[in-house]
């Protein structure tokens, strides 16, 4: 079994101290001296060690694991749940491009959406609604041509049939954004590629490797 951490849930300890320490002087030195600043920059200061501390705490609150692979698939790990996605699902993990940039995502793409979706929590997935919506938009511009862009999967229905099975409310919502982005980008799930102590071509290798060996080994 692998696990992998996410890199940008490093430091939040660190961050969420240094930002708690630097407020709390800030305000004995207003409290004794504000007439060093104008109000304004004393609020400005507030504000941004606010965000700073924000900022680490939302880091601390990432989970320990972000990706693990094991004997039966990939499992991925959110602070709003996770999902599992069978090796027998997986047909390819590919890094994805926009316009022939290369993004900081992995993406896959799926033989079967049917024991994915069955497996999504709703609140993750409502979640990976939000946050990748503006990949959506960035896959859509990018598909414009001759200005006519495909402005009606921003215009998403709660009810989406794939394969003879129908799905509602915030699971037809993901599915049909699953197929918007096999439409798209020729992927289905997105997923940050941002981990511990891997390059992103390394990890989306990796991926594919453990596939391969898994289905090598059921096979035997």
């Amino acid at each position: 079994m692998l696990q992998f951490r996410a890199a940008s849930a490093q430091g939040g300890g660190v961050l969420l101290l240094s930002a708690l320490l630097a407020m709390m002087v800030a305000v004995l030195i207003f409290a004794l001296w504000p007439e060093l600043g104008p109000q304004q920059a004393w609020l400005i200061i507030f504000i941004l060690l606010s965000l700073a501390a924000y900022v680490g705490y939302s880091k601390l609150t990432e989970p320990d694991v972000m990706l693990q692979l094991d004997d039966k698939g990939v499992v991925f790990f959110h602070k709003y749940g996770q999902w599992r996605l069978p090796w027998q699902d997986l047909m390819y993990a590919q890094l994805v491009e926009i316009e022939g940039k290369t993004l900081n995502f992995v993406g896959f793409r799926l033989s079967s959406y049917t024991e994915f979706l069955a497996g999504i929590s709703l609140r993750l997935a409502l979640r990976l609604l939000i946050e990748q919506r503006p990949l959506l938009v960035a896959a859509l511009g990018a598909g414009c041509k001759n200005g006519q862009c495909p402005t009606s999967m921003l215009e998403q229905l709660p009810d989406f049939k794939h394969n003879g099975i129908s799905y509602r409310g915030v699971l037809g919502l993901f599915a049909q954004r699953m197929d918007h982005f096999r439409k798209l980008l020729q992927l289905d799930i997105l997923i940050p590629a941002d981990v511990v102590g891997y390059a992103a071509e390394d990890f989306c290798r990796l991926i594919n490797q453990q596939r391969l060996k898994s289905l090598n080994t059921k096979g035997g």
